[in-house]
């Protein structure tokens, strides 16, 4: 398939975005979603994490992450260093070996899960209306910052990663329904998800109503689209 999946986690191996004052989530609304893969069983794996202490020390700052934890997916939400917190468990385990959609969103001062593309439990009443993130506060995808230096995690994810993202708002349900359903398709055997070709430079495009797909010409032929997933090409510009 075109799509692209990350494995191979360390503490040492992950992704990272360095501290950044204008990620910090504060009181506002948010949401981390991931495609995830694995057989583990491993008591703590991280997923995505928004967290960070200062560094040199064990604090976990202000997190908002998303953890796999003995074949069940979990969100976590503190303002405190863990000392209270807004949790949800999904008690379906998910370490089938089979491409799964997890969604962590916090709507106000309730946090929500989803599970592919369904509402799955709710908590709320330990963050409130204090913020979330701080100066130390890092995004991993693959692992967990805590209070280590930057660039060193713990809490490896043991499995494949694909079309992580985080965001400063909170998508309804039905908007996670959808994603869900649109991204499913392009992991299955051999889907293409990008315009054919060398040239990204779109020269006309025509949607069809009828048939809802998506016609996007470029200098190397014209790319069919179902959604995200191109079905058919021509190679004649």
């Amino acid at each position: 398939a075109d799509l692209v999946a990350y494995s191979g986690f360390s503490a040492s191996n992950h992704l990272r975005q360095p501290p950044n004052s204008s990620m910090n989530i504060g009181t506002g609304d948010a949401y981390m979603m991931t495609w995830f893969k694995t057989t583990s069983g491993t008591s703590y794996m991280m997923m995505m994490s928004y967290e960070g202490g200062a560094n040199g020390t064990t604090d976990y700052g202000k997190p908002f992450n998303l953890r796999f934890s003995s074949g069940k997916v979990q969100g976590w939400a503190s303002h405190n260093n863990f000392s209270s917190y807004d949790h949800v468990d999904y008690t379906t385990t998910k370490n089938d070996g089979q491409w799964h959609c997890a969604a962590w969103v916090k709507r106000g001062e309730v946090f929500e899960l989803y599970v592919d593309g369904k509402f799955v439990g709710s908590d709320t009443g330990a963050v409130g209306s204090n913020a979330l993130s701080d100066a130390n506060s890092e995004l991993v995808i693959g692992g967990r910052k805590r209070g280590l230096a930057p660039g060193t995690c713990e809490e490896p994810f043991s499995g494949s990663l694909a079309l992580a993202r985080i965001g400063k708002s909170a998508p309804t349900a039905e908007q996670i329904k959808k994603i869900y359903e649109d991204e499913k398709v392009l992991f299955q055997e051999n889907a293409k998800a990008t315009l054919y070709g060398s040239s990204d430079a779109v020269t006309a495009l025509a949607y069809d109503e009828d048939t809802e797909l998506l016609h996007v010409g470029t200098s190397s032929g014209r790319s069919d689209f179902q959604g995200l997933r191109r079905i058919n090409n021509t190679t004649t510009a």
